[in-house]
C-alpha cells in the first residue's frame, strides 16, 4: 500500500504555540487510520492502482462506518474498539459509543473506559470528504467476562453501525429533504425549544447570542412568513444541533429489532426505517401540542428487498405514525394489515415484520410492516400510487376503540309486560308467532340476545326446545324458560318461550371494530324464521324496513361501481329524523350518498368550505364540508332556526377524513319555501365564512414562539 494515498490531515487549525505535541497525536491517528483501511487500497492482485486512486476512497465512502476491535486475550482483560465514520450529521458519536460500550458488552455491568482517542480528519488526496475517527480502551475487569464480551461485540457493533447511519440519514432528511409547511413549522419549533432548553454555558457564546437577537426580533415582527424566513437557514446551517438525545431515542427503537429481521434486510435501509420513525414521533408529538383533539398522521411507503438463503424478492415496507385522541383507542398490526388489505387485497404480511412502538408517550403509536404480493412479485407504480392516496384514510377508519363488556340485569317484571303483549296479539289459530328480541350483553367473543317466542302450541307439533337443540344453527341457546300463558277457544295453548342466544360477534364488528348491534340482531331473527318458519317480528319493524331501504341503497351504489359501504352506513344512520331513514326512497338517497362522495374528493387547502346542491322530485338536496372545527356549530343553529320556520328537513352529519359534512334535505311545495330556504342557508354561510377569515388574520405572529415558550 503506497502511504501516499492514506496520508490524513486535519481541516481545522490547531491551538495553541507548541504544534508538536498535536502533530505527534495526529500521527498516532494516522496507524489507526493505516491499519483501519489498508483491505480498500488494494486490487485483486495485491498491486496500487495510483492512476485512479479515487475509487479507493469511495469504496471507503460506500462501506462507512468501519468498526475494528484489537484481538481478545485470555490473559488481557483490555479491549480496544475502533470506528471510521463520516464526519458530517454525525455529531455525538464518541459519547454515544461510550455509553453503548460500556452499558451494553455485558448486560448489568459498566465496563470501565480507560482512553478515548478520536479526530475529525480528510484524506490528503481526497480532501473532499471528512471522516471522523473515534477509539475507545476498556478495562474488563473480571477476565471471566471476555467470553461473554467476545460473543456480544459482534451485536453491538452491528447495533452502532445502524444508528450512525439512521442518525445520518435523519439529520440529513431534516436538512435538506422538502417538507410541507406544517412539518416545517414544527421542526423549526423542535430545534428552537432544543436550544432553548440548553444551559447558557451548554451553548457556544455566538449561537447563543444569535438565538436571543433573533427571538427578541420576532417578538417584534408582525406576520408568520417572517418566522419561517429568518430560522429555516438557521436549521440548514446548524443541522447537528436539532436534538442532542437522537442516539439514545433511535436505540431504544433498536431494541425492538430481533436478529433474523436485521440480518434479512439491507442495512441501508434498516437506517431508513428508523429514521423517519424518529422523525414522525418528533412531527407527531409536537402537532399534539398545537392542536391535541386532532389526528395526526404521518405514512411511508418504502420499496425494499427481503434477502433469503438462496435469493431476494420484492417487499413493501409500511411505517406509520398516528396519535390517540381517545385514551381508550387501539391500533396494532392486524389494523394496520386490515387496512393495507383493504387497498390490496392480494397482499400478505411478510412474517415476523411488524414492529410497534408502544413506549413513551402513550398518545403516540408507530407501526411498521412488511407486505409481498402473490409468487413474490413486484409492485406496480398504480398500487403504489393507491397505497398512497387511500391508505391514510384506511388508518384513520379502522382507529379501534377499546369496548367493555356490556351486561344489562335480566328484567323479568319487563319480560312478563312482553309476553302480555305478545299474548294479546294471538287471536286467530293461524295468527303467526309472535317474537321480541332484544339486545342483552356482549363479551370479548360473543354478543347476546334475550329472545320471547310466543306461539299457539298446535297437537303434533314438535317442541321448540327440541327444535332448538337439533337444529345446526350459529346460535347458542341458553336458559331456555317455556310457560303457558294463556289458551285460545280453550282448546290452543299460548306458549311463550323465553331464550338467551348468543353468537360469535366476530362477523359484526365494522371496519373501526365498533360491534353493528342491528346487522346482529337481523341475523337473529333470519335464523329464528329458518328454523320456525315465518315469524312476526313485533319490535323490529322500523329496524325491518331500515335494512330494507339499505340494503335496496347498497344495490344502486353498487351499480355505479361504488363500493364503500362503512361510510355508507354512517352516512344513512346518521339521518335526522330516524324515520326518514325509512321513508326516504333508495334512488333519492343514492344521490345524496354520491354528492357526499363528491365532497370529500375536494381539496380544503384553499376553500373555507365546499357545497354542493341538487333537486330531486319535491326534495332539495345540500351537501356542505369543511376542514374548519366551528363548522358543527353554525350548522345546529342553521337547523334550529329552519326547524322553527316549519320548514320540513332532514339532514346528516358525518365526520371523516377530519372533514365535517353535512346534508340537508328539504321537502318543499312551493317555490317560495326553497327561496326563503337558500337565503337563509347563503345568509348565516356568509356571516361564518367572514367570521373565520378575520379570524385566520389576527392569528399572532408569535403564535408558534408563544407555544414554545409555554413547553419550555
Amino acid at each position: 500500500m503506497h502511504k501516499q494515498l492514506t496520508q490524513i490531515e486535519t481541516g481545522f487549525p490547531l491551538p495553541g504555540n507548541d504544534h508538536r505535541s498535536y502533530d505527534r497525536y495526529v500521527e498516532s491517528i494516522q496507524y489507526l487510520v493505516d491499519e483501519i483501511v489498508e483491505p480498500f487500497f488494494k486490487e485483486e492482485n495485491g498491486e496500487v492502482d495510483l492512476e485512479n486512486s479515487l475509487k479507493y476512497y469511495e469504496r471507503i465512502k460506500g462501506e462507512i462506518p468501519l468498526v475494528h476491535h484489537s484481538p481478545f486475550s485470555k490473559d488481557l482483560p483490555i479491549i480496544s474498539v475502533t470506528c471510521v465514520c463520516s464526519a458530517k450529521y454525525t455529531h455525538g458519536t464518541g459519547r454515544f459509543m461510550c455509553d453503548l460500550f460500556s452499558r451494553w458488552l455485558i448486560p448489568g455491568k459498566q465496563i470501565p473506559i480507560i482512553n478515548t482517542r478520536s479526530l475529525a480528519f480528510k484524506f490528503r488526496n481526497h480532501p473532499k470528504t471528512d471522516f471522523y475517527l473515534n477509539e475507545l480502551i476498556l478495562n474488563v475487569m473480571d477476565l471471566k467476562d471476555i467470553p461473554l464480551v467476545q460473543n456480544n461485540l459482534p451485536i453491538v457493533i452491528k447495533e452502532l453501525k445502524l444508528n450512525i447511519l439512521a442518525v445520518q440519514h435523519a439529520r440529513h432528511v431534516v436538512s435538506i429533504k422538502p417538507l410541507t409547511l406544517d412539518q416545517k413549522k414544527i421542526l423549526i419549533q423542535e430545534n428552537i425549544t432544543s436550544l432553548v432548553d440548553r444551559k447558557k454555558k451548554e451553548i457556544e457564546p455566538s449561537m447563543y447570542e444569535f438565538m436571543h437577537q433573533l427571538i427578541m426580533k420576532f417578538l417584534a415582527e408582525d406576520k408568520m412568513t417572517q418566522i419561517k424566513d429568518q430560522i429555516t437557514p438557521f436549521i440548514e446551517m446548524k443541522p447537528t444541533a436539532f436534538d442532542r438525545d437522537i442516539y439514545s431515542e433511535m436505540q431504544q427503537f433498536m431494541i425492538q429489532l430481533n436478529d433474523s429481521f436485521i440480518v434479512r434486510r439491507d442495512i441501508k435501509y434498516l437506517n431508513r426505517v428508523i429514521s423517519y420513525h424518529y422523525i414522525f414521533r418528533k412531527i407527531i408529538g409536537n402537532s399534539i401540542k398545537n392542536k391535541p383533539s386532532k389526528r395526526h398522521l404521518s405514512l411511508k411507503i418504502l420499496r425494499t428487498k427481503l434477502h433469503t438463503d438462496d435469493n431476494e424478492h420484492p417487499v413493501l415496507g409500511l411505517l406509520m405514525g398516528v396519535n390517540f385522541v381517545d385514551e381508550n383507542e387501539i391500533f396494532e398490526e392486524r389494523h394496520f394489515f386490515k387496512a393495507v388489505q383493504s387497498v390490496l387485497p392480494t397482499c400478505t404480511m411478510v412474517k415476523n415484520s411488524h414492529i410497534i412502538d408502544r413506549r413513551g408517550d402513550k398518545k403516540i403509536r408507530t407501526v411498521y410492516l412488511e407486505v409481498e404480493k402473490p409468487e413474490r412479485a413486484s409492485f406496480k407504480p398504480d398500487e403504489i400510487k393507491m397505497l398512497r392516496k387511500n391508505l391514510p384514510l384506511e388508518i384513520k377508519n379502522r382507529i379501534a376503540s377499546l369496548i367493555h363488556p356490556v351486561f344489562v340485569q335480566r328484567n323479568d317484571e319487563e319480560i312478563m309486560r312482553n309476553i302480555l303483549d305478545l299474548s294479546k296479539q294471538l287471536k286467530y289459530i293461524h295468527d303467526l308467532p309472535q317474537v321480541i328480541v332484544n339486545f342483552h350483553k356482549q363479551t370479548n367473543f360473543e354478543i347476546s340476545f334475550i329472545i320471547i317466542i310466543l306461539r299457539l302450541k298446535k297437537q303434533g307439533e314438535r317442541c321448540l326446545k327440541e327444535v332448538f337443540q337439533t337444529t345446526t344453527t350459529m346460535l347458542k341457546f341458553y336458559e331456555h324458560d317455556i310457560r303457558i300463558v294463556g289458551i285460545l277457544r280453550k282448546r290452543y295453548p299460548k306458549e311463550a318461550h323465553v331464550i338467551e342466544v348468543r353468537l360469535d360477534k366476530k362477523q359484526f364488528l365494522r371496519k373501526d371494530f365498533s360491534l353493528d348491534i342491528h346487522k346482529a340482531r337481523l341475523c337473529v331473527i333470519s335464523e329464528i324464521t329458518r328454523i320456525v318458519g315465518d315469524v312476526r317480528d313485533y319490535n323490529g319493524g322500523m329496524i325491518s324496513k331500515q335494512y330494507e331501504v339499505l340494503t335496496a341503497l347498497k344495490g344502486l351504489l353498487l351499480k355505479e361501481n361504488i363500493h364503500n359501504d362503512f361510510l355508507l352506513e354512517n352516512f344513512f344512520y346518521s339521518l335526522t329524523p330516524k324515520y326518514m331513514q325509512s321513508l326516504l326512497s333508495p334512488v333519492l338517497l343514492k344521490n345524496f350518498f354520491i354528492m357526499l362522495l363528491d365532497v370529500l374528493e375536494h381539496e380544503f387547502n384553499k376553500d373555507i368550505y365546499f357545497m354542493d346542491t341538487n333537486v330531486h322530485e319535491q326534495y332539495y338536496m345540500v351537501l356542505i364540508g369543511t376542514v374548519q372545527e366551528s363548522f358543527m356549530k353554525l350548522i345546529q343553529e342553521l337547523i334550529n332556526d329552519l326547524l322553527t320556520s316549519s320548514h320540513e328537513i332532514s339532514y346528516s352529519c358525518v365526520n371523516i377524513y377530519d372533514i365535517s359534512c353535512v346534508g340537508l334535505l328539504l321537502r318543499f311545495d312551493e317555490p317560495k319555501e326553497l327561496a326563503h330556504f337558500e337565503k337563509e342557508m347563503k345568509r348565516t354561510l356568509d356571516a361564518w365564512e367572514k367570521q373565520v377569515k378575520e379570524e385566520k388574520e389576527e392569528i399572532s405572529p408569535v403564535f408558534l414562539l408563544d407555544e414554545i415558550t409555554k413547553s419550555s
